[in-house]
């Protein structure tokens, strides 16, 4: 992120999406909102998700968790499980284990502020249709693991049993 002449904001970030919708975007519109954002530079595909802001760039094409890098480091919330050094002043590594649970999930809100999409996408376009399910199916290497170690997903079996029973 880079300051601008008129002391407005530039955000420059490609980090993996769940980093960019919970760090990034609430951030950007919080910004908005201030009239502080001057333009926003992210990933191909991501302009909707920034439909606040008239000047988006979709730059990159290809995401990374690498903080040095990815732009999160120049953000008030650089990690999506906690920010322990604002909520109680100290790195994770210096908490007790007490202390640790107690800002797991835990960011800094005082910069951050969730764009309005229920309001803005709103659409009667889809009433009419059945009710409907979104399986969210995350197969990827986890941790340095081999694929086949990976936690977060369903298998065949499942889909097939899932599909077959709606």
């Amino acid at each position: 992120m880079e300051k601008t002449d008129k002391d407005n904001m530039v955000i420059d970030v490609h980090p993996e999406f769940g980093y960019e919708i919970a760090c990034s975007i609430p951030y950007a519109y919080y910004l908005n909102k201030i009239n502080k954002l001057e333009k926003v530079i992210t990933c191909k595909g991501m302009k909707p998700f920034y439909y606040f802001c008239d000047n988006v760039e979709e730059k990159f094409e290809s995401r990374t968790f690498d903080i040095k890098t990815n732009g999160l480091n120049s953000v008030p919330n650089p990690w999506i499980h906690h920010n322990s050094k604002v909520i109680l002043g100290k790195e994770l590594s210096e908490l007790s284990e007490v202390e640790q649970a107690n800002v797991n999930g835990v960011l800094d809100y005082t910069k951050w502020t969730p764009p309005l999409y229920k309001e803005y996408f709103r659409t009667e376009k889809f009433n009419e249709l059945k009710p409907y399910i979104v399986i969210n199916n995350n197969f990827n290497v986890e941790y340095g693991n081999d694929i086949s170690k990976s936690r977060r997903y369903f298998n065949i079996k499942i889909l097939n049993d899932i599909f077959n029973y709606l």
